[in-house]
């Protein structure tokens, strides 16, 4: 019973990890990528891509985002 009970709590935080993927994505397709052809040349990485959102910038380091 209790490798189940450890399953469904891992199973839960794959889900909320996967939905904060799919989160990440869509900001980035919908905001930032629409701002590239704002930036100037200087300001874009070696791919022509401006600033794309991480998990980084909500979590800053601990397993729960702000």
């Amino acid at each position: 019973m209790i490798e189940f009970l450890e399953w469904l709590s891992v199973r839960r935080s794959a889900t909320t990890a996967l939905k904060g993927l799919q989160m990440m994505r869509e900001v980035n397709a919908v905001y930032f990528e629409t701002l590239n052809s704002l930036n100037p040349v200087n300001c874009l990485g070696p791919l022509s891509a401006g600033a794309k959102d991480n998990c980084g910038t909500c979590h800053l380091g601990v397993s729960k985002p702000l």
